[in-house]
């Protein structure tokens, strides 16, 4: 039982610290105005500079139609995503039984399984 809690505790702390240290390595090095976030960023400004300019501002409407439908289609993913985990947590026992049929699965108890699924909710909640 104690292994399988330990490698549950090196899991969610790998997860984490490469979380964190991901998010400061992006913001904060000498490469932040060259990856993809930075460089769409300035390509923003720039965008929007030169949409002052123009008078038929339609292309520049559906521009952004399309990027509200990108924000869209996450959340209702990531709304439908923690129905699923909801719906999980519902039926935990089930879940333990079929886990527990594979090979490979350590045992855990329902605390350990219920906080998994909860840290995944949080997850997808801050996505």
């Amino acid at each position: 039982m104690f292994e399988a809690f330990g490698f549950d505790l090196i899991g969610v702390t790998w997860l984490f610290l490469c979380w964190t240290g991901y998010t400061v390595y992006s913001e904060n090095s000498r490469f932040a105005e060259t990856n993809l976030i930075g460089s769409i960023g300035q390509r923003r400004v720039i965008w929007m500079t030169q949409m002052l300019g123009r008078d038929n501002r339609m292309v520049d409407i559906q521009i952004i139609n399309s990027l509200m439908d990108v924000v869209r289609f996450l959340a209702s993913t990531s709304i439908l995503i923690i129905a699923g985990l909801l719906a999980l947590l519902g039926a935990t026992d089930q879940a333990i039984l079929v886990i527990m049929d594979l090979p490979f699965a350590a045992p855990g108890g329902r605390g350990v399984w219920e906080a998994k699924i909860l840290l995944l909710i949080l997850i997808f909640v801050y996505a």
